[in-house]
């Protein structure tokens, strides 16, 4: 093998090894953009999420706040609620004594006009 052939012969490999070089590279090139664009998906989709989880954290504090002002209100309606009962209770208690003197009197006065007789 003479000098110019292996010359010619290193050429060639060069030339096949910068080739093949030329196409690693370029498979490396597609593959990093589409693993940036995969990411660059998943990171909008992650964005998406946070956001809606910041909706939906801010719509459970309000919800939050509207037990607690409904809490609050119930209690005022549960004691004005006794308070009622407990009226109603007197009310009837009064009633059942008026009852028993208007009972006594219309005795009263029947033995009075039958005495009269």
């Amino acid at each position: 093998m003479t000098p110019e052939d292996r010359e010619e012969i290193g050429t060639i490999v060069q030339q096949a090894i910068s080739a093949n070089n030329h196409v690693i590279f370029d498979a490396l090139r597609a593959s990093e953009e589409h693993v940036d664009n995969r990411f660059d998906g998943i990171e909008r989709r992650i964005d998406g999420i946070e956001r809606r989880l910041d909706h939906i954290s801010e719509r459970v504090d309000s919800f939050g706040q509207i037990l607690l002002t409904m809490d609050a209100r119930l209690a005022a309606l549960t004691r004005a609620n006794e308070h009622v009962q407990k009226d109603h209770g007197g009310i009837l208690e009064t009633q059942a004594a008026q009852q028993r003197a208007i009972d006594t009197l219309a005795a009263r006065v029947a033995r009075l006009e039958a005495q009269k007789q």
